[in-house]
């Protein structure tokens, strides 16, 4: 159940990639973060707005191993808010792009072991975001990142 609300995005965002840094600094990330200086307002659970961000920022950190670095970006577009992380880890074939929002799936390393975890934080993502009328995809690039784009209607 989700508790909608008119609240500003921007913080929201801001707040909970603020409240990682610390421990995403103390694992040796580099953490930029480029958000609006005004306000976007939307109806959102800010709540589980920040579960999905949370869970893309723990996926950058589960996928990432020598470069570590993180971008959080937010815009406006046309009638969508945009939010997506960027990581430059180890990257994700584009054949498995439709199996990774399915329940307990994950995509085993280069050597064939999974990485720990349940499979389903991309899963509740994805439902988060739908609710919200919203979208989210992925591109990636193997051995170099990926890049998770969340769109909410505004």
């Amino acid at each position: 159940e989700f508790n909608f609300e008119r609240i500003d995005i921007t913080e929201v965002v801001r707040n909970i990639t603020e409240m990682y840094r610390p421990q995403l600094t103390a694992e040796g990330f580099k953490v930029d973060i480029d958000l609006p200086e005004k306000e976007i307002i939307v109806n959102i659970d800010k709540d589980a707005i920040s579960q999905s961000v949370l869970n893309l920022l723990n996926n950058a950190v589960k996928y990432s191993s020598e470069r570590k670095y993180i971008l959080v970006e937010m815009h406006e577009a046309e009638s969508f808010v945009v939010i997506s992380v960027t990581d430059h880890g180890v990257g994700i074939p584009e054949r498995e792009y439709k199996n990774i929002f399915s329940y307990f799936y994950r995509i085993p390393d280069s050597n064939g072991t999974m990485v720990k975890g349940t499979g389903l934080g991309l899963t509740i993502t994805k439902y988060i975001i739908e609710a919200h009328k919203g979208t989210i995809s992925v591109k990636s690039e193997m051995n170099k990142g990926s890049k998770f784009v969340i769109k909410i209607p505004v």
